[in-house]
């Protein structure tokens, strides 16, 4: 009985608790029915109102929707605005940053619960945005927040964060003007005429496009898949044509663009070549990192490769390059049609530049080494490099294409006086910060007709002292060293030169066909020193002596041209009437000597002695006030056919200024300057009274080079 009893209240338990669910279920059914006929029919666009005074209290700009405004949620989620403006801070200048004519968009809803947003269409018209700064770099696109400062900022994980892919089947946007306004600069705008994008089926999408970026055309068109692009565009004459291909986190792509002189064109960069490049190559991500592998960008007879790394976390680059090409003239018409190739290692990370090496292959000169570059407060440059073989000749005989001469201008006195070396001062803090360490080799250097042998320049510079050393051999005979020492260590520039030239015998002014024997042999001590803060105190101080005699040998007249300039060819011309006429000069020796004295330079010595003629001049070099007064006095050699008739114009002067110099004649027996002096040609040191105006026909060599011997061996320190 009493078993009965319980299983009789039991079933009743059971029947109770299903009906509380099934009234539970109905009750949730129709609340969740009710709710999706709410969405499924409610405009959200009723809360216009409060939409338009919470972002304008939040952003602290006024935002408005002056047109029609409509939300909706279901079925699918649908965006409408018309009229829509937001406007520029207090200082900008234009009312609103923003005004939007019409904005429409359909979102798929079920897209949404797998982290995919997939815009069903998509429209936009009339939007105008002004993007500016101001002259206290004020920002207009910067909001002022309204938000509670005492409330902790919100920590997310990465894991927290969603990851949205997007993807648009339908788009149409026309009349879309983006300025960019700058103070004291020209506005830069980015307007799209019109710009479509059609599914055109469950897996490409059609892109469409044309606008203007300032008054250059552009025009977009092509086709997107999941895994592949093929993109034509176009800005003004340059057409660029691309197809990447993007499996998982690698593209691969290949581009042409025509034409490089098209390019240089819209960029305003002359003489480009009128040929196509091509790019192409693969890059990928890595854990923040882009790799490069193979990307090759080439031209006509020229072709670019880089291989590496960039860290985008910390911008670190490490790449690999390599440049070549058939001829170095297609870079620019000034250089020479040689081949060349380039490969280098290099590192950037911040204001470095590592280059651990690198080598440069020109024709058939080739320097290879290592570098270091450090852009900071205090500079550091290591350079070393070596070379078995550099030859310039190509180089210098390469003429290029004639361009047109600019007119030569005349300089008018304004009654300012103009100096070569001025009151710059000097960069102290620069020298004095610099870290230089520099090594260069090179066994042959070839420079037109001459050959230089075991060529060596040192450099090396830190705490405001620095050296420079550089030294060669001749080909033929002697050496060159010298010696450059600056400290800048206490604000003044103390500068010491110190060269000497030994018995070289050079063809550089005599020509590839004058024999070994013909060809002069030079000496030469350079002994100079100066203090000062600028140029112009360094050229006012300085000390020191300049002595140099070149011994017997043939001269090419047409070569002295060829390496002076104008004003050093007028003179040469004017002291040797047969340098026109002949082809070589034959000189039994050309010596002289000039002496410093706080920037006063006296000429103590000058001759120039041929089978012909006798040159003989002084005077003297000012750089305090760079002016310049020498004399030159030339006689005939009797004995060897030349008359004195023949020099009817034997007294020239150089004067003027180291800006403005100018040669100076005047007639047969009358002196420009200097009195006495002139007539013996000034050369204190060498000998008195080396002759009177009526007779050369001795020769004046032999003692004069025992003279200069004689102080070269002075000047010396003993060994």
């Amino acid at each position: 009985m009493v078993i009965s009893i319980l299983h009789s209240d039991m079933e009743k338990n059971e029947m109770t608790g299903r009906l509380f669910l099934k009234i539970t279920g109905i009750s949730l059914a129709i609340v969740l029915t009710l709710a999706i006929l709410f969405l499924w029919t409610f405009d959200f666009g009723v809360l216009k109102p409060k939409l338009e005074s919470t972002l304008s209290d939040v952003i602290d700009r006024e935002f408005r929707i002056n047109g029609d405004f409509s939300l909706k949620l279901l079925p699918t989620p649908t965006l409408l605005f018309e009229d829509l403006t937001l406007a520029n801070p207090s200082w900008g200048s234009e009312p609103e940053m923003l005004t939007a004519g019409k904005g429409y968009m359909e979102i798929k809803l079920m897209p949404l619960f797998s982290e995919r947003i997939e815009v069903e269409k998509l429209q936009l018209e009339n939007i105008r945005l002004l993007v500016e700064s101001s002259a206290d770099d004020k920002s207009n696109w910067e909001f002022d927040l309204a938000q509670n400062n005492d409330a902790e900022p919100e920590q997310k994980n990465e894991a927290d964060k969603a990851a949205f892919s997007y993807d648009i089947q339908t788009a149409d946007m026309s009349n879309i003007v983006v300025i960019y306004r700058q103070p004291d600069a020209e506005d830069v705008s980015l307007s799209v005429e019109s710009f479509t994008v059609n599914q055109r089926d469950s897996a490409t999408t059609e892109i469409n496009g044309t606008g203007r970026f300032i008054d250059i055309p552009l025009s977009v068109s092509g086709q997107v898949s999941e895994h592949h692009t093929d993109l034509r565009a176009q800005a003004g004459e340059v057409k660029l044509v691309s197809k990447y291909d993007y499996p998982e986190d690698t593209v691969n792509f290949s581009s042409s663009l025509s034409t490089l002189s098209d390019l240089g064109g819209l960029l305003k960069i002359e003489e480009l070549p009128d040929t196509e490049l091509s790019l192409e190559g693969h890059v990928s991500m890595s854990k923040g990192n882009v790799m490069l592998k193979r990307v090759v960008a080439s031209t006509k007879g020229i072709r670019i490769a880089l291989d590496g790394e960039i860290d985008t976390g910390t911008s670190r680059v490490e790449l690999s390059a390599r440049a070549s090409g058939d001829k170095l003239s297609l870079l620019s018409p000034d250089l020479p049609p040689l081949p060349f190739e380039i490969q280098s290692e290099f590192m950037l990370a911040g204001n470095k530049v590592d280059m651990p090496s690198y080598r440069v292959q020109i024709g058939s000169s080739t320097l290879t080494g290592k570098a270091h570059i450090e852009n900071n407060e205090r500079p550091v440059i290591h350079l070393q490099a070596k070379s078995d073989l550099i030859d310039l000749t190509p180089f210098i005989n390469h003429q290029p294409a004639s361009k047109p001469k600019a007119e030569k201008t005349e300089a008018k006195s304004n009654g300012e006086t103009h100096y070569i070396f001025d009151e710059t001062p000097l960069p102290f803090d620069t020298l004095q910060a610099l870290s230089l360490d520099t090594d260069l080799s090179i066994t042959r250097l070839i420079v037109q007709d001459a050959e230089f042998k075991n060529v060596t320049i040192q450099a090396q510079a830190k705490n405001g002292k620095m050296t420079v050393s550089n030294a060669f051999e001749g080909k033929l005979s002697g050496k060159y060293d010298n010696k450059l020492t600056l400290n800048t260590s206490d604000k003044k520039a103390d500068i010491r030169i110190d060269t000497k030239v030994r018995d070289l015998k050079l063809a550089l002014l005599s020509g590839a066909s004058v024999p070994e024997e013909q060809i002069p042999v030079s000496n030469m001590n350079i002994d100079l020193h100066s203090s000062g803060d600028s140029p112009r105190a360094l050229a006012s101080n300085l000390d020191g002596n300049v002595v140099a005699n070149q011994g017997k040998g043939k001269v090419s007249n047409a070569l002295i041209e060829k390496f002076t300039g104008d004003i050093l060819t007028q003179l040469f011309n004017a002291i040797n009437p047969f340098a026109e006429k002949e082809e070589f000069t034959q000189w039994e020796c050309s010596l002289f000597a000039i002496e410093f004295e706080s920037g006063e330079g006296d000429i103590e010595g000058f001759l120039m002695q041929s089978e012909q003629l006798m040159v003989v001049g002084g005077g003297n070099i000012d750089l305090n006030q760079e002016t310049l007064a020498i004399e030159f006095n030339t006689k005939p050699r009797e004995g060897v056919g030349v008359s004195a008739d023949m020099f009817v114009t034997p007294f020239v002067k150089l004067s003027g200024t180291l800006a403005q110099p100018s040669v100076g004649l005047n007639n047969k027996g009358v002196l420009l300057s200097g009195g006495a002096a002139v007539l013996t040609g000034g050369m204190s040191f060498l000998y008195k009274g080396l002759m009177d105006r009526v007779t050369a026909e001795a020769g004046r060599c032999e003692e004069a080079e025992t003279a200069l011997k004689d102080r070269q061996n002075s000047a010396e320190p003993d060994q």
